[in-house]
């Protein structure tokens, strides 16, 4: 692979992660934005600056371990999936590997959409 080759690959790579960042981002504001009314509107005793953005922090950081908690089970979803095995005693000794089923693999791609965009279930 030529140098030029190798370029053109690597601004390919920094691209498509600038263009997931900026996705994120927008994907993102709504999150915040629902976030921050709720605290200005619901919280109306708070007058400083510093309290509406400790609160803000603290729903973030709520989301965030929800988001986690999330990825963990999304994780384990996939292992099932990929280590599941069908046992068919009258025909096999050993268990058979299933296979990944087209509809399967659509569900999870969704819920990896949803879960990496931030939203809780």
């Amino acid at each position: 692979m030529t140098t030029s080759k190798k370029v053109i690959k690597f601004q390919r790579i920094q691209n498509k992660r600038l263009l997931d960042i900026l996705e994120r981002v927008e994907l993102d504001k709504p999150i915040l934005m629902h976030d921050k009314l709720q605290t200005i509107w619901d919280n109306s005793k708070f007058v400083n600056h510093h309290a509406i953005k400790k609160e803000l922090d603290s729903l973030k950081h709520k989301r965030q371990l929800v988001n986690h908690a999330q990825q963990e089970a999304y994780n384990k979803c996939l292992d099932f999936l990929f280590k599941r095995e069908y046992r068919f005693y009258a025909d096999h000794k050993k268990p058979v590997k299933s296979l990944v089923h087209e509809k399967e693999r659509e569900f999870m791609e969704c819920l990896r959409l949803i879960i990496q965009s931030g939203y809780a279930l």
